[in-house]
């Protein structure tokens, strides 16, 4: 992922990583990423998987950040990007973390997303 040097640099500082360093890696993929990859969901998948390797638990903030990914991308990608954002909520029950209202808002702005992505198309086709 492009901001796993950062951590690297980090631990060569003897500085440990916490929830807020991995979420900030996090927010940084989705920010930079394009709708056509899949709102950099991937890219923030691998930063979580780095960051569970490290012994730090997700919070509410780390897997918002990740169905805002599913959230970005939807209106391309349409309800296959709902799904994944679906799941991310599964994910994070699973793991011990209460979803809040901006779980649900961002699960709510991508099914938005994906009918506007979807009309837009039609449209589209139409023309």
């Amino acid at each position: 992922a492009q901001g796993t040097w950062v951590t690297e640099l980090m631990r060569k500082d003897k500085v440990k990583p916490d929830a807020y360093t991995f979420t900030t890696l996090l927010d940084a993929c989705v920010k930079a990423a394009e709708e056509d990859e899949l709102g950099g969901l991937g890219e923030a998948m691998i930063v979580l998987r780095e960051m569970e390797g490290a012994g730090v638990r997700a919070n509410v903030v780390t897997f918002n950040c990740l169905i805002g990914a599913c959230c970005k991308s939807s209106r391309k990608h349409g309800l296959t990007m709902v799904e994944k954002g679906v799941k991310i909520l599964e994910m994070m029950k699973e793991s011990g973390v209460r979803p809040n209202s901006a779980s649900f808002n961002t699960l709510i702005s991508a099914c938005a997303e994906a009918a506007a992505g979807s009309t837009s198309s039609k449209a589209a086709g139409a023309a």
